[in-house]
């Protein structure tokens, strides 16, 4: 009994030992297949012949550093042969940043004869080989977080022993949980296009302003505060516009600007376009030093961190060049000779001086002319490059200069451009040797809108047409000067005083916000109207209802519905009836100033008819016929025969839709009676009887 004892007892203790915690990761859990989780900090053999890990749970690194695993991630799989291959894969989740091997797995001089198949640099990387190359590529697995990329990332392992060594092939599952902790990063700042250095060298001559462009970025504060100084020293700062809506300045004066704002505003408001700008006739050297801390926004560490670039500017002495300065107070549309204010002066010449100072100025403006007042200055204008130009001493030039004036082309509003160049003759008195000097000055001239009635190019003119007869008007274009013709609309009226009206683009293309008032037109159809039509549309959709803009109708279709007389009495000309198209155009007052402008177009249409004259003056313009003949017993006869009538025939005048059907011209008398049905033929519309 006690040897029995004894037995049991020690098989209760190797059980007991078998149950041990192992130092094996919490998050070793099983897939579909049956794989019993691992308590942090323990080993586990999962089922037998499974591989075994060994990780940390978690590892904390700093943003955007390359980090390699404190703790050497480890698998063992007691059960598995010398030169066992198995796989390990390894993924990220979320997909944030990249993981790599410890390289020198497949170094023979490692003792690696056989090469391990792997594939790194990726979210989701795997090594397949012996399980000695396995460990030494964790051993110090190495992760890259994105750039600026700060939160927790889980790295998911998973292992299989492929069935080496009577091996179950079942996955193991382990986790390593990642934080990428928040730092500030340090702005930077550069004058563009000479990063990284932050001690450019610019040169410059005496008086000449600079224009500089700097580049600031801090990927990680946002719309967070920041400080910037600017200190100027031999010279002055000009920024491109002051905006205290956008940051506050705490001190601005031209030499030394304290600013706080965020690095958007700093960026837009601050660092581009800033003028440095020498002290008056100074030379040597002169620094603008701007300076940037970012108060530690957004960063885990709180440390404020800054950067400095300071632009060096090497100023030459130079002969003073000129000043160019315009005022322009604006004008009104349409309206004429305008003053421009020139301001020229150099303050190396003095008043005596001026005589024996020549000069040659060029001047040229869009949308509109220059005039000058009247001086010695010779004067000339090439009208193909637009350009004026003077030249004479500076004492003529001045007062040409002080007399100009901008005229804008007729119906033009909005800026137009202005531009005068001042330049030194080289043969002056006062050049001494040195080169010429010239200045150049722009300028924008604002020309206010005031608001144009529309027109109707086209609507002069007479229109004639026969009776009956359809024409199409595809001559008419409307145009107003200050409207978008695309967009903006305009109330349109077309009417008659009794002829047929057809459109030339189809009204149902009148989309919103264009519409056709169908309700104000009785009779009126979308085809046609006798009455007329009242539509809104844009000048783009007028000009094609009027046929200057073709679709599938080539332009506004007319018809003169008014009856005509039976008879008509013995005149010299062809009958007139006189009718009117108007179109009536309302602007809305789209543009401009003036409120809405109406105009009325009418388009006169006389309409004729065809008459029949007398045999006598029918025969005197057309001499191939000789008589005139009425045609006898056509109803009653086999054959057709003619009667002879008098050259005084008729005594009335037909219109040709009245006239008697049987009333005939021709050379019919020289054919028998019984030849005459078959070799006349009677002449389409005219109702003449001609020999063939």
């Amino acid at each position: 009994m006690g040897h029995w004892a004894l037995i049991l007892t020690i098989a209760l203790s190797i059980v007991g030992l078998d149950a041990a915690p192992r130092n094996f990761f919490k998050n070793a859990i099983p897939q579909a297949t049956s794989v019993r989780e691992a308590p942090k900090g323990r080993k586990m053999q999962t089922q037998a012949f499974n591989p075994i890990f060994t990780l940390p749970s978690s590892q904390t690194l700093p943003e955007t550093q390359p980090y390699i695993l404190s703790d050497p991630i480890k698998i063992e799989d007691p059960d598995a042969p010398e030169g066992c291959i198995e796989q390990v894969n390894v993924t990220l989740n979320p997909q944030q940043g990249a993981l790599y091997f410890w390289p020198g797995f497949n170094d023979p001089r490692n003792g690696f004869d056989t090469p391990a198949e792997y594939m790194d640099g990726l979210h989701a990387i795997y090594i397949k080989g012996s399980l000695r190359q396995i460990n030494w590529a964790l051993s110090n697995l190495k992760y890259i977080p994105p750039t600026a990329w700060h939160g927790s990332v889980n790295a998911q392992l998973v292992a299989n022993d492929l069935g080496c060594g009577g091996g179950s092939g079942t996955d193991v599952l382990a986790g390593l949980s990642l934080l990428v902790q928040q730092t500030n990063t340090a702005p930077e700042l550069n004058l563009q296009g000479y990063a990284p250095n932050k001690s450019p060298v610019l040169y410059t001559s005496e008086d000449q302003p600079v224009l500089l462009n700097f580049v600031l970025s801090d990927v990680d504060a946002g719309t967070g505060a920041m400080e910037m100084n600017l200190t100027a020293s031999n010279g002055h700062i000009t920024l491109k516009q002051v905006r205290t809506d956008l940051m506050t300045f705490k001190t601005n004066t031209p030499t030394f600007m304290e600013i706080s704002s965020n690095q958007v505003d700093l960026q837009n408001w601050v660092l581009q376009e800033i003028t440095f700008t020498p002290s008056l006739h100074y030379n040597g050297l002169a620094v603008l030093t701007i300076s940037v801390n970012d108060l530690g926004n957004q960063g885990l560490v709180q440390n404020p961190l800054s950067d400095t670039v300071s632009v060096v500017f090497n100023i030459s002495a130079a002969a003073d060049n000129f000043h160019l300065g315009f005022i322009f107070e604006g004008c009104m549309e349409d309206s004429a000779n305008n003053p421009i204010y020139v301001d020229f002066y150099n303050r190396d010449i003095q008043q005596g001086d001026k005589v024996g100072q020549f000069l040659t100025v060029t001047a040229s403006v869009t949308n509109g002319t220059l005039a000058f007042a009247s001086s010695t200055a010779t004067y000339s204008y090439d009208p193909a490059s637009k350009v004026y130009t003077l030249f004479g001493n500076q004492l003529a030039i001045e007062r040409a200069t002080n007399g100009t004036t901008f005229t804008p082309d007729p119906d033009f509003f909005g800026m137009a451009t202005f531009s005068m160049t001042f330049a030194e003759w080289p043969a002056s008195a006062l050049m001494q040797g040195r080169s010429p000097r010239n200045v150049t000055k722009t300028m924008m001239l604002t020309v206010t809108g005031i608001n144009d009635a529309p027109r109707l190019i086209g609507a002069d003119r007479t229109w004639h047409a026969k009776y009956g007869q359809y024409i199409i008007i595809d001559q008419l274009t409307a145009y107003d000067p200050d409207i978008n013709p695309l967009v903006d609309l305009v109330d349109v009226t077309i009417n008659s005083t009794y002829g047929e009206l057809t459109l030339g683009w189809r009204p149902y293309w009148l989309s919103p916000p264009a519409f056709m008032d169908r309700s104000l037109l009785p009779g009126g159809s979308h085809k046609n109207s006798r009455v007329g039509f009242k539509l809104t549309t844009t000048i783009d959709g007028l000009n094609k209802i009027l046929g200057s803009i073709h679709d599938d109708h080539p332009g506004l279709g007319y018809l003169n519905t008014k009856p005509l007389p039976p008879a008509i009495h013995y005149i010299d000309t062809a009958v007139h009836d006189v009718d009117y198209l108007t179109i009536t155009i309302n602007d809305r007052g789209q543009s401009g100033t003036g409120g809405a402008l109406e105009s009325t177009f009418k388009i006169k249409i006389t309409s004729y008819v065809d008459q029949y004259p007398t045999c006598q003056s029918f025969l005197n313009t057309h001499a191939q016929y000789c008589g005139c003949y009425f045609v006898t017993g056509h109803q009653n006869s086999s054959f057709t025969e003619w009667s002879i009538l008098p050259l005084t025939f008729p005594s009335k005048l037909y219109a040709k839709e009245s006239a008697p059907a049987r009333f005939s011209q021709g050379c019919c008398s020289q054919y028998l009676y019984s030849e005459r049905a078959s070799t006349l033929t009677r002449v389409a519309e005219m109702g003449l009887c001609q020999a063939f």
